[in-house]
């Protein structure tokens, strides 16, 4: 397991010169590969998938997790939970429900011993933010209103992550 760990942190050295973020995206990936599989199938080992920043894996959570606290360090602002975000959006409105989901997914993962239920979980969040981040602006979003409403969903993914990651043992990573 030492080996396999350290030619992790050596892979993730590709995706960061950072010593420390490298250390803790190489461990995230390997954690993230195991806990993701479901117990009654084969584990896939496939180093590419392990340390992809853009599909099912740790440092691709990681990362997402790194944008929301890079929006948030942006704005410089305290976030304020809007009594009114006028209208939402389908990213929007689809953030909120998979946050919503996110007591469930733990719960049914406990009951079942199953952790790959909190990674679903957590990369379907995951994709869920970046679709909102790619279409719409939060920082400079139209409105007053609408910028403080996707800053609070963003503190909520923020949150909701780090919790997920948290739970799966994998660390949390401010920048990238």
């Amino acid at each position: 397991m030492e080996n396999i760990l350290n030619e992790a942190v050596e892979r993730a050295e590709k995706i960061s010169e950072d010593k420390e973020i490298a250390k803790a995206v190489g461990i995230g990936a390997v954690k993230y590969n195991d806990l993701s599989q479901q117990y009654k199938k084969d584990i896939i080992f496939d180093w590419d998938k392990m340390l992809n920043l853009k599909g099912d894996s740790g440092p691709y959570l990681q990362y997402v997790c790194a944008r929301t606290e890079s929006v948030l360090k942006k704005a410089g602002q305290e976030v304020i939970f809007p009594t009114d975000g006028g209208i939402i959006n389908k990213e929007e409105e689809a953030v909120l429900r998979a946050i919503f989901k996110f007591p469930e997914a733990v719960e049914k993962a406990a009951t079942r011993f199953s952790p790959n239920i909190v990674c679903e979980f957590s990369f379907d969040l995951a994709q869920k933010y970046n679709s909102l981040y790619n279409f719409h602006k939060i920082i400079k979003a139209e409105t007053e209103e609408k910028k403080k409403f996707r800053l609070a969903l963003t503190f909520a993914v923020n949150k909701t992550l780090k919790e997920a990651l948290s739970l799966l043992g994998i660390s949390v990573l401010e920048r990238m």
